[in-house]
């Protein structure tokens, strides 16, 4: 995954772009070839144990809530035309995104092109909105087999990417992201947990757990998350889905 950038890009649009955009409109429904156990966890590991992300230590538990992806899906993306009319601060010019920050105004957000077949550094970037009204813009990015998200601040235009789509604790002390990919590994499979120290995103660490990941998160509390996990069956393939709640630990 790349490090946190500022990116201004000069390099104009090609194919690559309009071809990323229309896979970037994925869709909430269940693949009809995935068998579907929501009695069941599979799953390598035990359902009450301990991940953990860097020095922070998480608690997975079952839950009884029933009702699936009740949180943020990690897999649904919103066409930017709609959402662009909410956001004075953000519009498209062409193949860019200019966004009008507080502190060095005008920051430009370049699509880069598909030039070859051995150029694999191409991507397409589409606005999400904001998280949670918080004082970031997340973006959807898609390249040659894989998509990623970045968090753009509104005071700098600073740009920070992640494998999964974020989400911030009620206080906005903490940043999850989830992504889910079991059968094909093009992209992380897993969660990142980030902090969040002065307007600033840093990187706490990473989890990718045996054979089952986040498929939905939402914030219970500031210290409880509800992760919809799917499960694959590697012997079968199959798939089973089912709540947890992760809970952060104070050692």
């Amino acid at each position: 995954m790349r490090s946190d950038l500022l990116i201004i890009f000069t390099i104009l649009l090609s194919s690559c772009g309009e071809q990323a955009h229309e896979q970037s409109e994925f869709t909430q429904e269940t693949d009809s070839s995935i068998i579907i156990q929501e009695d069941s966890l599979i799953t390598n590991e035990p359902i009450d144990s301990f991940l953990w992300m860097g020095n922070q230590k998480f608690l997975v538990q079952d839950t009884a809530t029933n009702d699936l992806n009740q949180g943020k899906i990690v897999r649904s993306w919103l066409k930017e035309d709609s959402l662009m009319q909410f956001f004075s601060k953000v519009s498209r010019n062409g193949d860019s995104l200019l966004f009008e920050t507080v502190k060095n105004g005008l920051v430009v957000l370049e699509d880069i092109p598909f030039l070859n077949d051995d150029d694999i550094d191409c991507a397409f970037y589409s606005f999400q909105g904001d998280v949670n009204g918080s004082d970031f813009w997340e973006l959807f990015a898609t390249g040659y087999e894989f998509h990623w998200s970045v968090l753009v601040s509104k005071k700098t235009g600073k740009m920070s990417e992640m494998s999964g789509r974020p989400t911030f604790s009620p206080d906005q002390k903490w940043v999850l992201t989830g992504n889910t990919d079991l059968e094909a590994a093009f992209t992380d499979n897993g969660f990142e947990l980030y902090s969040l120290e002065n307007d600033e995103i840093i990187e706490v660490g990473h989890i990718d757990p045996l054979n089952w990941g986040p498929m939905s998160l939402k914030w219970i509390n500031n210290r409880q998350i509800l992760v919809t996990a799917g499960m694959i069956d590697y012997s079968t393939y199959d798939m089973s889905f089912k709540n947890v709640v992760l809970t952060m630990v104070e050692d």
